[in-house]
């Protein structure tokens, strides 16, 4: 890949051999053995062993990461989450209580995560099936689910563009089973939007969460066959949250800033509110069946139990009714468009 590189040795890879290309038995640097220089001196060491390499004038300058990427340096642990994926400390070492770093995600000895292929790939475009990962990331996104669990019960359901719109390809031009389940709509790295890092386009709506949404549920997008004639919530009307703006509380029920999609506890509503885009019965936590099933008023990725939180504050009795004729145009009374954000 890169013949002319040289280690910190001032040798090329011919000369120091493959592996030390990267680690030297003698006088090396106490981390990992390491024979290259660094960009930084940071909190990361793991990250910057890696960025050695992946920065614009380094060896693998075609591969430089960018924002918006995936948050590193960051603890799983303050985030609510667990993980079997390795952490590091800020000397490189792996902790349990260390942060997310490019190794966590990554091995650099290994191409393919299932198979050691004996024939040269260097040229080779990697996809989420590949690329150095630890796991395989498609067709079933068993990487990000290791982190994400509750995400990953978007898997083999109508969600899953795998499975159902297997050709629709994401921003970076890449196929469901290219970018996998989850690169369908968020980037990992170098995404386009720091929004969500979403990875898709972006379709009508007057609030970011619509328009992300309606990237598929539009007339040329892959869920053309479900496309809500109506599916404003009047814009007049503020709705303010009664200590439901808790993730994983039975009743969250989110509300979203218009223009950046972050939450916040008074605006209106829009798509995400009622929908969870991730699981598809709000009662039953498990993936899809894999099955195209046609939904109704209890599951169609719906929240828990959408009638009984703020619909209910405002409708009384009329919520499960109003739920359950929102996207029908011959019962809703409002049907206008407005050009408000929140």
């Amino acid at each position: 890949m890169a013949p002319e590189a040289k280690n910190t040795k001032n040798q090329t890879p011919a000369e120091s051999g493959l592996c030390g290309t990267c680690h030297r038995v003698h006088h090396a640097r106490e981390s990992y053995l390491w024979a290259r220089a660094l960009p930084t001196e940071s909190r990361d060491i793991a990250a910057d062993l890696c960025l050695g390499c992946h920065k614009p004038n380094g060896a693998a300058a075609k591969k430089v990461i960018r924002d918006p990427s995936h948050p590193v340096n960051m603890s799983p642990s303050e985030k609510g989450l667990a993980t079997s994926l390795p952490l590091f400390d800020t000397l490189g070492a792996i902790s349990k209580s260390g942060v997310v770093s490019c190794p966590t995600c990554h091995d650099p000895h290994r191409w393919d995560p299932l198979v050691t292929s004996p024939e040269d790939h260097f040229k080779l475009e990697g996809s989420s099936q590949n690329s150095f990962l630890r796991m395989e990331n498609s067709p079933a996104a068993r990487l990000c689910e290791d982190c994400h669990p509750v995400q990953g019960r978007v898997d083999k359901t109508e969600h899953d563009l795998v499975a159902t719109a297997p050709s629709s390809k994401n921003m970076a031009g890449q196929t469901a089973l290219e970018s996998g389940t989850c690169g369908v709509c968020h980037f990992v790295h170098n995404g386009q939007s720091d929004i969500f890092l979403w990875a898709r386009g972006f379709g009508a709506g007057n609030n970011i969460m619509e328009t992300m949404c309606n990237s598929c549920h539009s007339p040329d997008g892959p869920a053309n066959s479900k496309v809500p004639p109506v599916y404003l919530h009047p814009r007049e009307k503020i709705v303010k949250l009664k200590a439901r703006n808790k993730k994983g509380m039975p009743d969250y029920f989110p509300l979203f800033h218009g223009g950046t999609g972050k939450p916040v506890t008074t605006g209106n509503l829009s798509c995400p509110s009622c929908h969870n885009a991730h699981q598809w019965n709000p009662e039953i936590p498990t993936k899809g069946s894999g099955v195209n099933t046609e939904g109704d008023a209890s599951n169609s990725f719906l929240r828990t139990p959408t009638a009984f939180t703020v619909c209910r504050d405002c409708h009384g009795n009329d919520a499960p009714f109003k739920i359950k004729y929102y996207h029908d145009p011959a019962k809703r009374k409002f049907k206008g468009i407005d050009d408000m954000f929140f």
